[in-house]
C-alpha cells in the first residue's frame, strides 16, 4: 500500500501502475502499487499468481514482506500465507496420491532465536554452510490435512512476541520466517515466507508515506 501525492515530485513518480522512489541517489521500482481498499486474495490473484505453478514443478519460491508499523504487515502476510497453503494443498490434493508438506516457524526478536511451534526450545543453532545461513533443532511438523495446518498456524501467530517496551511494541522489530518444505513424486521445493521491520521514516520531502512492499524471489 502507497498513500502518497497523486503526482509526479523529485522523489515520486507515478506512471500507470508502477511507481519509482528516489531515497538519496538510489530508485525503487514497484512493478504495482495497490490501494487502500487491497486485500490479500488481490496480491494473490495477481503478482503471486504464479507462485503455486512454480511449486509444482520444483522451483522454491520466497515471498518477502516488509514495511512500516502501521502498515499492518502481520495481519496481510497472515492472510497471504493462508490463502496460498490453501491453493498449494488444493492443487497437491488434485494432482497427486502422495505428497508432504512439512513447517517450521521462527522469530528473531532483538538478536534472539524463538522456536515458534515450541517457545521453550532453547537448544537453536545458527549454522553457514556454503548455501547460507540456516537454524538447527527447529521444530518441524508434517501436515496432514487444512485444518492441521489452521491450528498450527494459529498457535505460530499467538507464540509470536507480545511484548512491550516503553519504546513500543517488540514487534514492531521483529522478524519472521515460515517455511514450507513440500514433496511430492520426485519433486521438491520450498515455500519461504519472509517478514522483517522497515524503518518508520522510508521517504524525505513526501507527506504521508505509508507503504507495505512485497516480493518474490524464484530459487531454481
Amino acid at each position: 500500500k502507497i498513500k502518497a501525492p497523486g503526482q509526479n515530485t523529485g522523489d515520486l513518480q507515478i506512471s500507470g501502475n508502477e511507481i519509482k522512489i528516489q531515497s538519496g541517489n538510489k530508485w525503487t521500482l514497484f512493478e504495482n502499487v495497490y490501494d487502500q481498499q487491497t486485500r490479500e486474495k488481490d496480491i494473490c490473484d495477481s503478482d503471486l499468481q504464479r507462485v503455486i505453478p512454480l511449486l509444482m514443478d520444483g522451483y522454491s519460491v520466497c515471498v518477502f514482506v516488509f514495511g512500516t508499523v502501521s502498515s499492518d504487515k502481520r495481519e496481510f502476510l497472515s492472510g497471504i500465507i493462508q490463502l496460498l497453503f490453501g491453493q498449494l494443498w488444493n492443487q497437491l490434493s488434485n494432482k497427486t496420491k502422495s505428497f508432504q508438506i512439512q513447517l517450521n516457524a521462527l522469530e528473531i526478536v532483538e538478536d534472539t532465536l524463538y522456536d515458534l511451534m515450541d517457545p521453550s526450545n532453547e537448544n537453536l543453532v545458527i549454522e553457514h554452510n556454503h548455501d547460507g545461513p540456516s537454524v538447527l533443532n527447529l521444530q518441524t511438523s508434517t501436515l496432514t490435512s487444512t485444518n492441521d495446518f489452521s491450528m498450527l498456524f494459529t498457535e505460530i501467530m499467538d507464540n509470536r512476541t507480545q511484548q512491550l517496551t516503553e519504546f513500543g511494541p517488540k514487534s514492531a522489530k521483529s522478524s519472521f520466517f515460515l517455511t514450507m518444505k513440500i514433496t511430492h513424486n520426485d519433486t521438491r521445493s520450498i515455500l519461504h515466507f519472509v517478514e522483517i521491520p522497515a524503518a518508520d521514516k522510508l521517504i524525505e520531502n513526501v507527506a504521508e508515506v505509508n507503504i507495505l512492499s512485497f516480493s518474490f524471489y524464484i530459487v531454481s
